[in-house]
């Protein structure tokens, strides 16, 4: 799929989006492509976006993603044994580094063309003795929902996407899971630090290609071979290409603590908001709240939501798909407030048709908020 050899450029987006994006967006590189070779470019998550100014490129170095697909490889123990299948978009990082994973090692590939479903994934891997894979937080939902057994040829399937929470790690590994849970983002050309095989506790190692340190603030920068080499945006009609690094350094906008070679994430920048002068961390509800959920076998979407608010700076509402009735709506909030202080417990619940979620299943919470604003 990709020519890793040629100092050609390739550009991947969301074949979803409208002509008219598409058209903005290769209009926005295609005025500075030629500062770059042998480069591959990625867009930024923008599900809502309207328009190339709600877009940046990363441009990332072929040769970048194959370093990280080294020490991805060796960290796996994989070779050309090993079959791959590949459920993941390719316009995403982690659907690229697969790709490049693969080309290092000979392994073989298998593309999910049709698109997600368990029941093609499971068919896939059961026909073809799968023994690699990678997927994000939502579809290893939708498979532990279902009480399903992993298949006994597959022998690791990398978790990336968002965090997975470690009540849905618990319950994969009863039903036989081999889960990685990893850390990773484009900028870094996919995977920071990833659980070993066969763990159990899902504790998150640094690989060996990077550098991770924190901040006084505990935010985390990195540093390696595998980092990208600009951003391209547009701002007041003129397109910039952006390298933030300094001295090497990205700075990302995710905190978290380094424990020796282990890497436990706190949570994005973003997650960290104040409640009455009292400062609380969403993630640490979102973990209380998918017990909560798990204990009450709730089936529905529903996620937490920091909505502005004038008197406490912000508010705790939950928000859920339509399929969350009234009265476990109401048994949910109870069992969760009963977890949490004062400050954090939920205020208010809203029943949306559906969650908006970006292709890998992440919650965007600026839609959810314009749509509990517009209702």
């Amino acid at each position: 799929m990709i020519d890793w050899q040629s100092s050609k450029n390739a550009a991947f987006w969301n074949p979803k989006f409208s002509s008219d994006l598409q058209k903005e967006l290769l209009g926005l590189l295609a005025s500075v492509e030629g500062q770059f070779q042998s480069h591959l470019f990625l867009l930024t998550s923008g599900t809502t976006a309207q328009s190339s100014l709600d877009f940046k490129w990363v441009a990332i170095e072929k040769n970048a993603l194959l370093a990280s697909g080294v020490q991805v490889n060796r960290h796996l123990e994989s070779n050309s044994t090993d079959v791959w299948l590949h459920p993941l978009p390719n316009f995403h990082v982690g659907g690229l580094g697969i790709w490049a994973r693969s080309y290092l090692s000979g392994a073989k590939v298998l593309p999910m063309v049709e698109g997600w479903s368990v029941s093609a994934f499971l068919r896939i891997i059961e026909s073809h003795s799968v023994t690699l894979t990678a997927f994000v937080p939502t579809q290893v939902y939708d498979l532990v929902n279902l009480g399903i057994q992993s298949p006994p040829s597959l022998r690791a399937a990398v978790v990336g996407g968002g965090a997975l929470s470690p009540v849905l790690f618990q319950r994969a590994l009863q039903l036989g899971w081999p889960l990685l849970p990893s850390y990773g983002m484009t900028e870094t050309g996919s995977q920071i630090a990833t659980a070993a095989l066969n763990s159990q506790d899902g504790l998150l190692e640094i690989l060996p290609h990077l550098e991770v340190q924190e901040t006084s603030e505990r935010v985390l920068k990195v540093r390696g071979k595998s980092l990208f080499s600009s951003y391209i945006y547009r701002r007041n009609d003129q397109v910039i290409c952006d390298d933030p690094k300094k001295n090497g350094w990205f700075y990302s906008q995710d905190r978290g603590q380094k424990l020796g070679n282990q890497l436990k994430i706190l949570g994005r920048l973003g997650d960290f908001v104040k409640i009455g002068g009292e400062s609380v961390e969403l993630e640490k509800l979102r973990v209380i709240l998918d017990q909560v959920q798990g204990e009450e076998k709730i089936s529905a979407d529903i996620a937490l939501l920091a909505v502005p608010d004038e008197r406490l700076g912000h508010v705790i509402h939950l928000v859920s798909d339509a399929r969350l009735s009234l009265v476990d709506a109401t048994q949910l909030m109870e069992r969760y407030n009963a977890c949490v202080l004062g400050f954090e417990k939920v205020r208010k619940w809203h029943s949306l048709t559906r969650l908006p979620r970006t292709e890998l299943g992440k919650l965007i919470a600026s839609a959810c908020l314009r749509e509990i604003e517009g209702s």
